[in-house]
Formats: structure tokens, sequence, C-alpha cells
């Protein structure tokens, strides 16, 4: 029996969040790609967190929406303390 491609390999699970920002006209790598992301990426990490928005291949501006809560959410102090806080000067 073969294995998928994504079992080969000298893969191991991460404690890593993941964050996966993927565009839905991107030239290079399209849904049909990019969908499958999330899935495979939860084989090797628990903490998996993937969007698709619209646009073409380039980061997009809109993101920060996505990407500022996911890190306050994964780099959060215990204790209540923030991220925003703990980078603040001192």
């Amino acid at each position: 029996m073969r294995r998928a491609i994504d079992e080969v390999g000298p893969y191991r699970k991460v404690s890593a969040a993941l964050l996966h920002v993927a565009r839905s006209e991107d030239e290079f790598y399209g849904p049909a790609v990019t969908e499958k992301y999330a899935e495979r990426l939860r084989l090797r990490a628990n903490d998996v967190e993937f969007h698709l928005l619209d646009g073409g291949h380039r980061f997009p501006s809109k993101a920060g929406s996505i990407v500022k809560p996911w890190i306050q959410r994964t780099f959060a102090q215990p204790g209540g303390s923030d991220l925003q806080a703990s980078l603040a000067p001192s």
C-alpha cells in the first residue's frame, strides 16, 4: 500500500500554531491546491487556522483583521497580560 505524499519524509508533529492565508485568484497556488492545505497541515499540527481571501498572489492588506487576532491568541501571555503590553517600551 502506497502512502500519500504528505505522509512521506522525516516530518513530525509540531507544537506551533499555524496560520495560512491563501488567495482565491492566486496565479501560482489556486484554491484547488490551497484548500487542501489546512487538512494536510493538521496531520502535523493541532492548531491550524486557514483563510481563503479574494485576490491574486500577494499578501492581502485585508488580512490584518485575521492576523492581529491570531497573533494575540497565539502569543498571549499567561496571567492576562497581552502581547501589545509585553512589547511596549519600558
